[in-house]
Order: C-alpha cells, then sequence, then structure tokens
C-alpha cells in the first residue's frame, strides 16, 4: 500500500509539474510582450514608421496641460468693476486752480462740475481700452449698487455699442459735448480731469480666482484615441512627442502586465476544468502522465505556430492580408491529432480550447495591426471551433490515416459555410463589414484537403514514437503478420505462434461481444507470448516429436524456466517500442495462476515445496482486454488436451477456467463484469465448437477399389438374373 501511495504522489507531482509548465509557456505565447515596443526614440531623430495608437489610451501629458492653462487664459472673460466714484470739490479746490475766478461764476462752475462727474459715474469711464479678446468674446461687468454686485455678462456685439467712455481723449470730447453753460469749458474741463477716476476697472482678483477655479477642473490627462497617429514616418522626434511615446511605453507595459496576469488566472481556470473533466468523466485519461504532456502539447502547438505566423507576416508584404492567410495554419489539427492519439471526447475539449486560444492570440496581437476590431478575432475562433469539432466527429468514427483526405473535404466544407455565417452574423449585430476575402474561402479549402492532413500524418509518428502511444494507427501496424518481431516468432516458436493466433481469434470475437477493443485484444494476443522465442524447445507447442527437455531437469528449473518467458517478453517488448497496454498484456496474461503440472511433480518428488513459488509473478490483468487474453490463453491450452472435445466437454471446459480465474482473483482488478464474462463464455463455446466439429472420416483408396469391385460384381449377378428369366 505504500508503494502505491508513493507512486499516486508521485504522479501527482509530475502532473503538477506538467501544468505548471504548461501554464507558464501558454501565457508566454499568448500574452503580449512586456518590453518597450519603441525603443530609441530620442528627441531630434526621425521617425521610421508610423507611430499609431493601438486602442484609446489616457496619459498624463505635461505639455498638454500648459496648453490647456494658456488656452483657459486665452479664452476666459475679463471682469470688469463698475462703481460709482465719491468725489468731493470744494471752493477752496477750485480757487487755488483759479485764484481769479469770480465768486459769482464760482457756483455756476461748481455745480457744472458735479452735473458732469455723476454723469460720468453714469455712463462709465475707463483711462484704457478694452483688450482685443473682450472685442472677440465680450466680457463680464460687476456693477456694484446699494452694498450689492450684480454681475452681467456683456457680449462681443454689446461692448461694441455701450457708450462708455474710454480714454482720456474721449472724456475731453464727452465733456465739451455735455458742457450746457457759457462758462469757459477749459476749467471745468481741466478741474474735472484732476479729480477723475476711472469707474470701470479690471477686476484682477475676480478674474483670478474664475480662472484657479478652472485650472482646477482641467484634467492634466490628454486621451489619445485608438488609430490615431503619433507621428509619421519621416517626421522629426520632438519634444512633446517623444514625452507622448515614452508614457505610451509605460502605459502599455503596465497594460501588457494586467493583461499577462489575467490570461495566466484564465488557463489557472482552464486546467482545472481539464483535470475535472477528465478525471470524472474519461478515467482512462488519467492512467499515464503522456497523455497529459501529449493533450498540453497539443493545445501550445498551434498557439505557437499562430504566434509566428501573425509576427512574420505582419512584418512582410502581405501585411494587408494578414487575415485571409491565417487560415493556413492548421489550427484543427491538434484536435484531430487528440482524437487520433488519445480518446474520442478529448477532441471536444482541444476544440474547445484551441478555438479560444487562436483567438486569445490573434485578439492580442491584432491591435498592432489593421485588423483590429474584435470581429477578425471572433470570426477566427468561431470558425477554428466548428471546423476542429467536423474534424473530431469524422476521425472518431473511422480512425484510419486514408479517411483523413477525405474528411478534409467536409471539413473544408465546414469550414467556409461557418467563416461565411459568422461573417454575415457579425455584420448584422454590429453592422461592420469586416470585407472576408474570397482568397480566404479558397485558402480554408486547400488547407483542408492538403495542409491539415499532411501536418497531421506528419506529426502522428512523432507523438507514437516519442510518447509510445497506443494509437489504433500504431495497432494495425503491429497486427500486421508480416511484422519482424511475429515473423521471428513463427520462425522459432511455431507452435506460440499458431497458438497467439487462435487466442487473437477468441479474444478479438469476445472484447468485440462486450464492448472492450478488439484490436488492442488481437494485438496484444499476438504479441503475448512473444517471451517463448528465447528458450521455445521447453514449451510443449513447440516440441513436435522431439523429446521433452523437461524431462530431464528438476520441476524446481522448469518452474523458474516457463515463468522467465513473462520477463523475456518485457525485454524484447520494451527492445522493440511495444505500446504499453502490450507490454503489460504480456505481463499479466498468467496473473497469479499455479503451475499445476510441475507443482505436483516437485510435490512427488519428495521436496519441499511452497506453492508461492510454482506461481506466476502476476500482476493479474487489470484492464478488460488483458483479463480476456488470460483467459483465452487457457482455454486454448486446455482444450488442445481434450481427446474427444465434444460440445459439452468444450462448454464444461470453458466454464471451469472461468471459474477458476475467478477463485484465484485473477479477474479482481479488470471490472468485468458477471455478465460480460458470461458473454464471453459464449464467445468462446462456439468459435472452439466450431473449431473442433466432429468430421467426417474419408475412405482410403484400398477402401474405394474393393467397393468398386463389389459394385461390378453385383452388376454382373445381377445382369445373369435378368438372362435366366427370360
Amino acid at each position: 500500500m505504500q508503494i502505491l501511495k508513493d507512486e499516486l504522489n508521485k504522479f501527482r507531482f509530475y502532473k503538477f509539474i506538467i501544468y505548471v509548465v504548461s501554464l507558464i509557456i501558454l501565457t508566454f505565447i499568448c500574452g503580449p510582450n512586456i518590453t518597450k515596443r519603441y525603443k530609441n526614440i530620442k528627441v531630434g531623430s526621425i521617425a521610421e514608421f508610423d507611430i499609431i495608437a493601438p486602442q484609446n489610451i489616457e496619459i498624463e501629458d505635461e505639455t498638454n496641460e500648459e496648453n490647456l492653462k494658456s488656452k483657459i487664459f486665452s479664452e476666459i472673460k475679463n471682469i470688469y468693476k463698475f462703481e460709482k466714484n465719491n468725489y468731493s470739490i470744494d471752493d477752496t479746490y477750485i480757487l487755488e486752480r483759479y485764484p481769479d475766478l469770480e465768486e459769482a461764476k464760482l457756483k455756476t462752475i461748481k455745480e457744472q462740475i458735479e452735473k458732469l462727474l455723476n454723469k460720468i459715474n453714469e455712463i462709465g469711464y475707463t483711462d484704457k481700452d478694452f483688450e482685443e479678446k473682450d472685442y472677440k468674446i465680450g466680457i463680464i461687468i460687476d456693477s456694484y449698487k446699494d452694498n450689492s454686485i450684480h454681475k452681467s455678462e456683456c457680449s462681443a456685439q454689446q461692448l461694441k455699442k455701450l457708450e462708455i467712455i474710454i480714454g482720456k481723449d474721449n472724456l475731453k470730447k464727452f465733456l465739451k459735448s455735455n458742457i450746457t453753460s457759457n462758462l469757459k469749458s477749459d476749467i471745468i474741463i481741466d478741474i474735472i480731469l484732476s479729480v477723475v477716476r476711472p469707474n470701470i476697472t479690471l477686476d484682477n482678483e475676480q478674474i483670478m480666482k474664475e480662472y484657479y477655479n478652472l485650472i482646477n477642473i482641467v484634467e492634466k490627462k490628454r486621451i489619445i484615441k485608438k488609430n490615431e497617429i503619433i507621428v509619421k514616418k519621416g517626421e522629426e522626434i520632438t519634444p512633446q512627442i517623444a514625452n507622448i511615446i515614452e508614457k505610451l511605453n509605460t502605459f502599455e507595459l503596465d497594460a501588457n502586465i494586467h493583461i499577462i496576469l489575467i490570461i495566466f488566472f484564465t488557463f489557472i481556470l482552464i486546467v482545472l476544468f481539464i483535470n475535472y473533466y477528465f478525471h470524472f468523466f474519461i478515467k482512462t485519461f488519467t492512467t499515464s502522465i503522456y497523455n497529459y504532456i501529449v493533450l498540453l502539447i497539443l493545445l501550445i502547438i498551434p498557439a505557437f505556430f499562430l504566434k509566428i505566423y501573425l509576427i512574420l507576416i505582419n512584418s512582410s508584404l502581405f501585411a494587408d492580408r494578414l487575415f485571409t492567410y491565417i487560415f493556413l495554419v492548421p489550427i484543427e489539427a491538434s484536435a484531430i491529432l487528440s482524437v487520433m492519439l488519445l480518446f474520442n471526447r478529448t477532441g471536444i475539449i482541444v476544440s474547445m480550447l484551441t478555438s479560444f486560444i487562436a483567438a486569445l492570440v490573434f485578439a492580442v496581437y491584432s491591435p498592432l495591426t489593421k485588423f483590429n476590431d474584435a470581429g477578425y478575432a471572433f470570426l477566427l475562433g468561431f470558425t477554428v471551433f466548428f471546423s476542429s469539432m467536423t474534424g473530431v466527429i469524422f476521425m472518431s468514427r473511422a480512425k484510419r490515416r486514408t479517411n483523413l483526405l477525405k474528411s478534409g473535404f467536409f471539413i473544408s466544407l465546414t469550414n467556409i459555410v461557418f467563416l461565411f455565417i459568422a461573417d454575415k452574423l457579425y455584420t448584422e449585430l454590429y453592422k461592420i463589414d469586416l470585407e472576408v476575402e474570397f482568397l480566404a474561402y479558397s485558402i480554408i479549402f486547400i488547407k483542408g484537403l492538403l495542409i491539415t492532413p499532411t501536418f497531421v500524418t506528419g506529426f502522428m509518428p512523432f507523438f507514437e514514437s516519442i510518447f509510445n502511444l497506443t494509437t489504433e494507427y500504431r495497432l494495425l501496424e503491429l497486427s500486421d503478420l508480416s511484422n519482424p518481431l511475429l515473423k521471428d516468432l513463427a520462425t522459432k516458436a511455431p507452435g506460440t505462434y499458431q497458438h497467439s493466433l487462435t487466442v487473437a481469434n477468441l479474444a478479438e470475437s469476445a472484447a468485440q461481444a462486450i464492448g472492450a477493443n478488439p484490436l488492442i485484444a488481437r494485438v496484444g494476443a499476438y504479441y503475448h507470448d512473444i517471451g517463448k522465442m528465447v528458450k521455445p524447445n521447453y514449451f510443449i507447442e513447440n516440441q513436435s516429436y522431439m523429446q521433452n527437455p523437461h524431462d530431464n531437469i528438476k520441476p524446481s528449473l522448469s518452474n523458474s524456466i516457463l515463468k522467465a518467458h513473462i520477463k523475456h517478453g518485457i525485454e524484447l517488448a520494451e527492445k522493440w517500442k511495444l505500446p504499453k497496454p502490450i507490454k503489460d498484456i504480456i505481463q499479466q496474461h498468467h496473473g497469479k495462476s499455479l503451475m499445476i503440472y510441475f507443482y505436483n511433480l516437485a510435490l512427488k518428488s519428495g521436496e519441499e515445496v511452497d506453492e508461492q513459488d510454482y506461481r506466476y509473478m502476476g500482476p493479474p490483468p487489470d484492464f478488460k482486454e488483458s483479463a480476456i487474453i488470460s483467459i483465452a490463453d487457457s482455454i486454448e491450452a486446455m482444450t488442445r488436451t481434450l481427446k474427444n472435445p465434444t460440445p459439452s466437454r468444450i462448454e464444461e471446459m470453458v466454464n471451469n477456467a472461468i471459474k477458476k480465474k475467478i477463485i484465484d482473483g485473477d479477474l479482481d482488478n479488470c471490472e468485468l463484469t458477471l455478465k460480460e464474462l458470461q458473454i464471453i463464455s459464449q464467445v468462446f463455446i462456439r468459435i472452439l465448437t466450431t473449431m473442433y466439429h466432429t468430421r467426417i472420416e474419408y475412405p482410403d483408396s484400398k477402401e474405394l477399389k474393393t467397393n468398386e469391385e463389389l459394385r461390378k460384381q453385383k452388376k454382373l449377378e445381377a445382369s445373369s438374373t435378368e438372362l435366366q428369366k427370360n
């Protein structure tokens, strides 16, 4: 039990390592680069190619911030204070300026001055002209009345029509035109100019407050839109462009790291799903670590080839047809190989995952191309899935290499139909025409007929030899009786060879009857006794008329020689790289059965005998085909000992042989049910009865001659009797 536990822990450890390595490789292939895309971009250098934003990017741009501030300052409306000035002009002030002024005129001049100052307050006076931008965008006037401020916006058109007094020259004109007394206007103008102050002034404090309010809500970020050209080929790299490119590099690096993490955790979920699926639905898959390795390689291969294709073609003259020539990559070959190398149901999983991986790789890489619409990734994934499933369906029904070309035609046809449907569906849903070229459909047809079958047949021997997989194609090759190993068996141990052929016939028929794999049963039966080639004369079926060598040796030595044919068989299987199920059949076909004949001789000899020493080492059969061969091997040997193999004797012998296997525990681990054992028994009885049916005894030539003479004599006697009557 401890050994089994250690083996299980070792298996789990290896599986964990395979998963981790596969996760890293798939993430590396499917994920974006984590290096700077634009290197050696210096201020003053010339751009060697167009630099285009791969997607909408929001970046902090200090230059953009300064430009926005400048723009805000130039576009903000000036705020002007409009307030009434208080003037206090007494007689003393006027007389100081004009001492010769008569007292009678003084009062009139003073009244005139006060009246004009009040009017200036009402109209408004500024000593400077409005700014140029004021006449373009207007102004805001804050009127101070009754201890409150009244804001009013004045447009550029309204500003031009205002009767505001602007500048001293206009003030003089205003005063001259509004002096109503007959007094000298020069005195009034002089006094007013000496005391008047502008009552319309720039409110710098309010302007700056408004400016800072706007500055605080200014985004310090700039949106670079998808497909926006940052710099064209041949243009000089300015400090501003260099700054944007550097920030673009930083942004992409951060974004790519996030994408890689997302992809990594997505693949973790996929691996967990795979582990769960095979553990509960295809338990036979989990018996070999090589199955996991092959499955994950089949996922890595299409991702690798697709990434290489995208990198190479985008830097070539065919970049404009990137999405057209992508159908040359035989992605669906992985799903077909999974069916041919592993199990039928693995094809469904591989179809789903390869279509997802294909769409993912294209989606990650396509932003660097003109095919950056998500629809192209959708089309690719959609088409790959259905083309892969078509291949899986066809190849699971007929797993022969010759059927690849036949199924390739239907795969191509299905690809074309589903690509057309996916294209029209996306156009209808999103109102975007992806413009799939007619050439793409032609390429799909060529790929299905030539590229995919070639790819599959090319990789099949690689997987079969490297991982020693038990594929139907490998089994069919091994079932060829012209195989060198079988020819050696026929030459060196002809009796064993004939015995193996009979066992193969029995095992294949029984396996087919209960739904086991008849091909494994036939091939396993062919090779189950190859170890007897080492010492063929020690096995009764090869002795013919020669003396039995066991007659001259001790039973214990005979026991060792017979046991050794299992060991020799395993060694030959390793040498010829036979698949694992065949090696298991060689090791298990005797289980732990007792060599009764030699055990009995040992007992008669008076030796101290341990029954376990005369039992095969096992282990007992642990799968159905191995158990069937074990039963067939025993029954075929026992049948040869029957002197009169009548149907009833054959039936009794078969049933007794199966019962003995059950009692010895040789069928405990193989999952054969009692119903299946009954079916196997019936099949064996039917075949053996047919093989050993009672035959008619044909007369020899002497008997024929005697009978011919008797017939002639009877004829003469009949003729003479007839003459006597006449």
